[in-house]
């Protein structure tokens, strides 16, 4: 009976540390770093880039520019007339 008790407890201390790890909230600067190559970059260069790295490292983009490059630009006008 002990033993999911202790296992649970486990759990919380995983997710709380996973949770710390994590950077909070949007960037406040200009500048990103890439992981792969160490390069720091500024970000409206990334942004014109497509969010790729000289070093071809992929950077996370936000949704709406992925659904953006995704969708041609009826797309908008077909979903809010209610047309299909």
């Amino acid at each position: 009976m002990n033993s999911w008790i202790t296992n649970w407890k486990k759990i919380k201390i995983k997710v709380k540390q996973i949770i710390k790890k994590q950077p909070a909230g949007q960037q406040e600067t200009d500048w990103q770093n890439c992981p792969q190559c160490k390069k720091i970059s500024y970000f409206p260069d990334l942004t014109a880039n497509s969010y790729i790295c000289e070093c071809s490292y992929h950077f996370d983009c936000p949704p709406k520019f992925r659904l953006d490059n995704l969708f041609d630009s009826t797309y908008g006008n077909y979903r809010s007339s209610g047309q299909y």
